[in-house]
């Protein structure tokens, strides 16, 4: 297993530290987050020159994922004052969050709800709505869409995977091994497209591992409200965690410049440039969140195509 020393010190001393003086984080000052880092996040290419900006402008922070991201009191607005207090700069955050979502709609909502928000960083939050595919190469497919359409803005990009546990043991193997499988896939399209990566996932899964040889799970259930969204104390944490993580990855310019124009992991001939994405009628778990002007559609066989559009 992982680190439980360190861990088991910093998840204490934070959950400790959110407990007092109203969710602040007065003693966060004493974790080593840059040890912690060093297993739970994945820098790869890094984020360019985005911490210079950071430091001199205000900037649009994206977070676009799934209900866990679309709470409240979720994350997002925890992730958004540290942001704020760090860098001493009003950056404005929006929150794309869509509930009964899951990734196969989030290229249809990423016009609209993303893209035109001119966003500097985005965090891309979509495991904790795992889907078994037929077809690994849709969630390179869907995936390579997003990255395509934000690096054409100029947009970093950041996925994240946050917890996703469950009371009943059958789902809550079930809930396990598709995140494992989905979060893998997304690491994959991560390495190929030099994208870093934020794993709660992981740090949360070894956290409770611990906690169970010792009979003490009470600091863990407190995180939680039901099997994926948090308590207010549990959204302070995954933004303190986040923030942190982000930043020493931040800090680690890379000398060389990345290469930005995009290369697919799939053929371009195999989906026309990833400009046209299958997207079933029945993905659309709660399509009054998605309009029809939204999107462009076209029939293709006995599945419904829907266009986004690249060349604007």
């Amino acid at each position: 297993r992982r680190p439980f020393r360190v861990l088991e010190f910093a998840t204490s001393e934070l959950l400790s530290s959110l407990s007092q003086s109203n969710s602040r984080m007065p003693n966060s000052h004493l974790i080593n987050y840059s040890l912690m880092a060093d297993t739970y996040t994945n820098p790869r290419g890094g984020f360019a020159s985005l911490y210079d900006k950071l430091q001199k402008e205000e900037c649009n922070i994206s977070c676009f994922g799934a209900s866990v991201t679309a709470q409240k009191t979720g994350y997002p607005i925890y992730l958004h004052k540290k942001f704020s207090d760090f860098f001493n700069l009003q950056h404005k955050m929006f929150q794309s969050g869509f509930g009964g979502h899951a990734l196969e709609t989030s290229v249809v909502l990423l016009n609209k709800y993303v893209v035109l928000n001119k966003p500097d960083i985005c965090f891309i939050e979509w495991t904790t709505r795992p889907v078994k595919f037929d077809d690994d190469s849709l969630v390179f497919k869907y995936l390579e869409a997003i990255i395509y359409k934000l690096r054409k803005i100029n947009c970093e990009i950041c996925f994240i995977y946050l917890g996703l546990d469950d009371q009943s043991e059958e789902q809550k193997i079930h809930n396990s091994e598709t995140a494992l499988v989905f979060i893998d896939l997304f690491e994959k399209v991560a390495v190929h497209n030099e994208i870093p990566s934020i794993n709660i996932y992981n740090l949360l899964q070894d956290y409770k591992f611990y906690l169970q040889q010792k009979n003490q799970l009470e600091n863990y259930n407190s995180l939680f409200r039901d099997f994926v969204h948090t308590s207010e104390i549990g959204s302070n944490f995954y933004g303190e965690l986040l923030f942190e993580f982000f930043l020493t990855i931040l800090r680690k310019k890379k000398t060389k410049n990345l290469k930005r124009t995009q290369t697919f992991l799939i053929p371009d001939n195999e989906y026309n440039q990833v400009k046209y994405l299958p997207i079933l009628p029945d993905m659309f778990l709660n399509p009054s969140n998605v309009k029809v002007g939204d999107i462009n559609s076209s029939e293709f066989g006995m599945c419904k195509f829907f266009e986004i559009d690249t060349d604007n």
